[in-house]
């Protein structure tokens, strides 16, 4: 089965040759980044709208970013719901 990818790399749209499964898998893989990145820019925008609130996250991570980044940069999920959370924040 034929699959079209865009490289990011190289820029360019190619196609590799796939698996049944393994096309699946990677439509789930795209399906679930998508998903996170959207929601990680609605968690920047909101930031943006209330740049007060970096503050807030910059100075928790001041105090606290190893600690932090071991928990919750270790995944997109992880991360993605702290950005949440702080943008919310008021």
């Amino acid at each position: 089965m034929e699959v079209k990818y865009f490289d990011s790399v190289t820029n360019n749209e190619k196609v590799v040759d796939m698996t049944p499964e393994d096309a699946k898998k990677y439509e789930d893989r795209l399906k679930h980044n998508r998903i996170f990145a959207e929601a990680f820019g609605n968690a920047l925008r909101k930031f943006a709208e209330h740049p007060e609130r970096i503050d807030n996250f910059e100075s928790y991570l001041s105090h606290h970013f190893d600690v932090w980044y071991k928990r919750y940069a270790n995944g997109m999920e992880n991360m993605v719901y702290e950005f949440e959370h702080f943008a919310e924040i008021e």
